[in-house]
């Protein structure tokens, strides 16, 4: 297998449409994106939803950032050579519209969701906000944060960024530092659940950090039993978080990164109190799975991607780097499995 990863290029926006096509016309998404029963995962094609390939070369680079809002949107952060960015929207109802451009300067360090009010983004010229009726504008930041890598909102409207190895609040004209890593980890990687929850993950520790609102920072232990994995749960790496919608804590992709393609990975909930429950199974290379199929969920032959989020009831995985199949070059299918029953 390779990988097709596009680094440096002029980062663009495109929404993944839930039902429709990325030249705007209209789709059906039941012939589309799988409903898969519970216990199930079903396998997609992106090239299903855009022929042109966008999607795909959206979600193969596992630096993009591929994120969901509450109303079940889904957007991509990806690189391309045309100048500025196209924020494209498409509703699960498949309604689809080029929802705002900006300049790439405000997209290279990445976009997240600002609960149900747009999107927000920050790249060397600053932060934007991206407002749910397509209209941008500048978010303040003091002069000490460098380099602002957004990874979500807080109930209470505060977006929330990441910048070296700190994360911040900001809201309004007001900033605050609410963690800082005690040693030099890198950028930490992150999400923030519906309750304003702060899930962190160490750049080179992989050490979890959770930041609830009014109580002290801790360390996230995580515990459960996952199918066909016998090892200590420090062994796994979280690659990607999303928000849990209409349920506590977060989605997210686990790899058994220290075995290689042989490896196993896993789609989770994941609970503040270090729960883990496993929702689907797969590998972390060398899969054999097909798009169209259903596997049972935590039994699979699927590559489990890169990028994990959720559309209402649906959680949906995808991203990864092109396989031969059939004597021809793919990208890995995506994968859908329901939200939890409860």
């Amino acid at each position: 297998m390779h990988a097709t990863l596009r680094r440096g290029a002029v980062p663009f926006l495109l929404v993944l449409a839930l039902a429709g096509c990325s030249d705007g016309s209209a789709g059906h998404q039941a012939d589309v994106i799988p409903a898969p029963k519970p216990g199930k995962l079903s396998a997609f094609a992106l090239s299903a939803i855009d022929k042109k390939g966008d999607l795909d070369s959206a979600a193969e680079n596992p630096h993009s950032s591929v994120v969901s809002d509450r109303s079940g949107n889904i957007y991509a952060l990806n690189g391309d050579d045309s100048p500025g960015a196209d924020v494209l929207k498409v509703t699960p109802s498949g309604e689809i519209s080029r929802f705002a451009h900006i300049d790439a300067d405000y997209g290279s360090y990445g976009m997240a969701t600002a609960g149900n009010d747009g999107v927000f983004t920050a790249g060397p010229s600053g932060l934007i906000h991206i407002d749910r009726h397509g209209t941008s504008k500048p978010l303040t930041a003091p002069d000490e944060i460098k380099q602002p890598q957004p990874i979500g909102m807080r109930p209470d409207g505060s977006f929330i960024v990441v910048d070296g190895g700190s994360v911040w609040s900001l809201k309004g004209a007001q900033a605050a530092k609410v963690y800082t890593f005690p040693k030099k980890e890198g950028i930490p990687s992150g999400t923030v659940d519906a309750g304003g929850a702060i899930y962190l993950q160490a750049k080179k520790s992989d050490e979890l950090v959770l930041l609830t609102p009014g109580h002290s920072p801790r360390s996230l232990s995580l515990t459960g039993k996952l199918p066909g994995f016998n090892k200590p749960f420090p062994a796994l790496s979280v690659f990607t978080m999303t928000p849990a919608y209409g349920h506590a804590g977060v989605y997210a992709t686990l790899l058994d990164v220290d075995s290689g393609e042989h490896g196993s990975a896993y789609i989770v909930h994941m609970k503040a109190d270090g729960s883990v429950t496993a929702l689907a199974k797969g590998t972390a290379g060398n899969a054999t799975c097909r798009p169209k199929q259903s596997y049972p969920a935590l039994d699979s032959p699927c590559f489990v991607p890169w990028h994990v989020v959720q559309s209402n009831s649906r959680i949906i995985a995808l991203g990864g780097p092109s396989v031969a199949l059939e004597d021809k070059d793919h990208p890995y299918p995506a994968l859908v499995v329901p939200t939890p029953a409860n």
